[in-house]
Formats: structure tokens, sequence, C-alpha cells
């Protein structure tokens, strides 16, 4: 039964990408997120709009993957596609957020090991094509 386990897992860290929003919004009940508007380890300066723009890219992506580990739960057909695919666009979002992300990729690269030993042995009724 690793199909709850991994929706679970799918919902939480889409909620922990509601971090990423709340830090590039700088809602005042948040006071303890840090607020920057740099990415790549503080190479690039994305200004105020372009910090904003990223925040709401988190946000999509936290309401993706509450959708996959719904479609998980609901053992979609599509579930799987739904888990690999906001798995690989939240890591491209760490790499960019990196290093105060680094946690979100190890969790992405767990959720697209699961993902895939899911496809490959059926848990969720779609197999791999042999």
């Amino acid at each position: 039964m690793i199909r709850i386990p991994l929706g679970l897992l799918c919902v939480g860290h889409g909620g922990a990408h509601l971090l990423g929003f709340l830090a590039a919004w700088r809602p005042r009940a948040f006071p303890e997120l840090v607020h920057k508007t740099t990415v790549l380890a503080g190479r690039v300066d994305l200004g105020e709009a372009g910090i904003r723009a990223a925040g709401v890219l988190w946000l999509l992506m936290g309401l993706v993957f509450v959708g996959a580990g719904v479609l998980i739960w609901r053992r979609g057909a599509s579930a799987v596609g739904a888990t690999l695919w906001a798995a690989t666009a939240s890591a491209v979002l760490c790499v960019f957020e990196w290093p105060d992300s680094q946690i979100g990729v190890v969790v992405n690269l767990a959720i697209v090991l699961i993902a895939l030993a899911a496809l490959r042995f059926g848990w969720f009724g779609v197999a791999a094509a042999r």
C-alpha cells in the first residue's frame, strides 16, 4: 500500500511549496521568512516583480503536488505522470533557489524514485510498457 504514503508525501511537499510563495510575497504574518530577490545562490537578482513571479510558480507547483497526491489516492490513470511531472518541475525550482531549497531536491528525488517504482511494478494499476 505505497499509494497512501506517496500521496501524503506529495500533499505535504505541496504544502512546503507554500513557503516559497510566502517568502516571495512577504506577508506580515510570517516575519521569520527570509525575503530575498536573488536566485542561483545570489548570482541573479530578479527584483521584486521577478521574485513575486517566482513565488507564484512555487504556489502553482504546490497545487500541482496536491493534485498529484489526490490522483494517487484515487488511483487515477494519470497519477504517475502527474507525480513525475510535478517532481521534475519542482526540482528545477529548487535548483534556482539553491541552497535554501536543497531539502526539496532530496524530497523530489524520493518522489521520482517511488513513482518510477510504482510505474514499473504497476502499483496504481498502470504498468510500464515492456
